[in-house]
């Protein structure tokens, strides 16, 4: 199954129909409330690819520029023991 709805994803999770990765903090009062139960990782490195979207034609904010700018240098860095890329 497929879906595109975290909410989606975890009802269908506490109901025993699959399993998946979602961010942690979504699952947070699951987790608390035992409906769910998180497993780790093997590897604690796991990455995320991330996009940045904006509106379109929309003027940002200096601070907003600053933190894209900031993202994207960030983006040819590699964190420690994370494994070569290519």
């Amino acid at each position: 199954m497929e879906f595109d709805n975290i909410e989606t994803i975890k009802r269908s999770a506490e109901i025993g129909a699959g399993i998946s990765v979602v961010p942690q903090l979504s699952v947070r009062g699951e987790i608390q409330a035992g409906t769910l139960v998180e497993l780790q990782f093997a590897r604690r490195n796991f990455l995320h690819p991330l996009g940045i979207i904006i509106k379109r034609k929309h003027a940002l904010s200096p601070a907003a520029e600053k933190f894209i700018r900031l993202l994207q240098h960030r983006q040819h860095e590699r964190p420690a023991g994370a494994p070569p890329r290519g």
